[in-house]
């Protein structure tokens, strides 16, 4: 059940302070997406929102500029080393292979194929050979020669392929099964279970795993040719990436998120990276996205609840730092407001935390907004810039978001004991999160609203009914009302499967009864936004539309917004912008209006 993360990450507008923020700047702006850092670390390569490749210099110098037509579309692109540029783009039913000379902008067309899709083969090293993925094969093209080397067969589902010495490694399926490349003929890797990446050292001797593999965490283990072996393991929380040094014969530094990124360095670059982050960028969640070969200067994504996504280069050796790209630049960096960790400070392991943004000034006539994130057991709240909880202080609204148990990213223990108890897990963990709230900020307000999207406006509608007399009004947008009816619309007995495991047994019909909210609408006196899109292909239109028409029967109190034209993340931008104004005008009328 995946659910709806774009729209709970991203609404947001209105006045607060001098400085209007204004919805269209966030989905308005037109930015780049990072392709790859060059070799040596001096060139970016950029996908620009206008379809054009942008190479960027850190220093002095013009960018080259590549533009794409109208009809290209781009599927991948590297450099071959700090002069060549390769790339891959679409045009109809035909993928075309080019090399960009980047002194004096020559292109050469290097491959075509018609129909099936090719992609580049990722290996950050110098070499004049480039491996081409197409239709379940490995094909090596020899730059200097211009020809196509002896084809290598991929396993089955081949989704992602690693190189070693510009040479096939390893292979993911989309299964997540991983396979090694030994004497020409791929091998199912077994040491560890539930493997969720793979690196490999540029031997392909040693390879580093992130897997769960008998422990209750994501941890990292090396695995060569006669033993594996724990890396790095954190009791209470999976780790979330991990870098290497420039050979990836060892660890340079492993990242897990509690309630704020926790870094663990092993390598003098890596400290030193660490020190940068902190010293410019000071309770920050940041993640390397590209290094160049030497592993010295390092393309960072940075972000925090008050510092708007941007990506940033460093260069460990000067400490220099350069602003590459940031979000949101025409506004001032002191405009956003606080966001402070909520914790529940009860003995629990790992303890129940969530994140409270707020606007000036927090008192019980502050209304509180209280988001409950969707999934529920692949996705966790984290220390982000979150546009929406700022749109929401600007309406003088404070927001809590919190991970109930059963989120993601807190172990498998953590999750697991939300399995088939959804509804009452999620009840103890609002009570509790809010008495923390009143006990750290003194703060117990007057009103209450929830909102949530997906598997969250499930638990929106469940809270409402068991303490409906706690709120004013609730926000469900593409929800879920009944898990029996969702279970009705899955396909495959795996899926089915999988769905019984975690959210509890349909042959069971006192389970029926309780998870069926559509049975216990009667309890629910507080007011109701309905939001959904009549292409919902995740959680079907009948759900809200269901739940209207109960809600009529019974004479409650709610609104409906119907998108004719969308789909359960609500992407069509029209769409959006009438959402927000839905909710806003919702909010004024049923939090706002009185207080006023």
């Amino acid at each position: 059940m995946k659910y709806f993360s774009a729209l709970c990450l991203v609404l947001f507008s209105l006045s607060g302070f001098s400085q209007e923020f204004k919805i269209s700047d966030w989905f308005n702006e037109k930015a780049n997406s990072v392709v790859q850092l060059s070799p040596d670390g001096k060139l970016v390569a950029w996908l620009t929102y206008n379809n054009r490749i942008l190479i960027q210099p850190i220093d002095k110098g013009a960018s080259r500029s590549i533009q794409l037509s109208a009809g290209q579309r781009f599927i991948d692109g590297q450099f071959i080393n700090d002069e060549k540029f390769v790339y891959v783009v679409q045009d109809g039913d035909e993928y075309r292979v080019i090399s960009h000379y980047l002194p004096n902008a020559t292109q050469k067309l290097l491959y075509t194929s018609r129909f099936f899709k090719v992609s580049l083969a990722q290996e950050h090293r110098k070499s004049e050979v480039v491996w081409l993925i197409v239709n379940g094969q490995l094909k090596p093209f020899d730059l200097l020669s211009r020809s196509l080397g002896k084809a290598v067969p991929l396993p089955k589902n081949s989704q992602f392929v690693g190189l070693a010495n510009n040479k096939p490694c390893y292979s993911i399926s989309d299964t997540k099964d991983v396979f090694i490349l030994k004497e020409n003929e791929w091998k199912k890797f077994e040491p560890v279970e539930s493997i969720s990446q793979v690196y490999a050292d540029k031997d392909c001797h040693n390879f580093w795993i992130l897997a769960t593999h008998e422990k209750n965490t994501k941890s990292l283990f090396r695995v060569t040719s006669k033993k594996s072996e724990l890396i790095y393991s954190q009791k209470y929380y999976d780790i979330a990436d991990v870098i290497f040094d420039s050979n990836k014969k060892n660890v340079a530094a492993v990242f897990y998120e509690a309630e704020l990124l926790q870094v663990k360095t092993f390598s003098k670059n890596a400290q030193k990276i660490d020190s940068i982050m902190q010293r410019s960028f000071p309770k920050s969640y940041w993640q390397v996205i590209a290094q160049s070969v030497d592993g010295k200067k390092s393309l960072v994504s940075v972000q925090s609840p008050k510092i708007p996504p941007q990506v940033i280069w460093t260069d460990v050796e000067t400490n220099r730092v350069v602003s590459l790209q940031r979000r949101l630049q025409n506004y001032d960096k002191s405009r956003w407001y606080k966001t402070s960790v909520v914790s529940v400070d009860n003995g629990a392991k790992p303890a129940l935390f969530g994140y409270l943004t707020q606007p000036d000034k927090l008192n019980s006539h502050v209304p509180l907004i209280i988001r409950i994130h969707g999934g529920p057991f692949e996705i966790r709240d984290r220390w982000r810039f979150d546009p929406e909880a700022q749109w929401l202080a600007d309406q003088g609204l404070a927001t809590l978001t919190f991970n109930y148990r059963g989120s993601s990213g807190m172990g498998n223990a953590y999750r697991r004991v939300a399995y088939g108890d959804l509804r009452s897990v999620i009840e103890e963990d609002i009570e509790e999160i809010l008495t923390a709230l009143e006990s750290q900020f003194n703060y117990d307000p007057v009103k209450r609203c929830l909102y949530g999207a997906s598997f969250g406006g499930y638990a929106v509608l469940s809270e409402l009914i068991s303490n409906s007399d706690d709120y004013v009004c609730g926000i469900m947008v593409s929800s879920v009302v009944s898990l029996p009816m969702f279970y009705e619309s899955l396909s495959d007995e795996m899926t089915k499967a999988t769905f019984a495991k975690q959210f509890g047994n349909y042959d069971d019909p006192d389970w029926r009864e309780e998870n069926n909210l559509l049975l216990h609408l009667g309890e629910i006196d507080a007011t109701t936004l309905v939001i959904y899109g009549n292409q919902d292909k995740r959680v079907s239109p009948l759900q809200s539309e269901a739940l209207i028409a109960k809600m009529k029967i019974l004479k409650k109190p709610f609104t409906v917004k119907k998108l004719e034209n969308s789909d359960h993340e609500i992407e069509v931008l029209e769409d959006r912008l009438a959402v927000y104004k839905s909710i806003q005008q919702f909010l004024q009328e049923h939090l706002l209006k009185s207080l006023k």
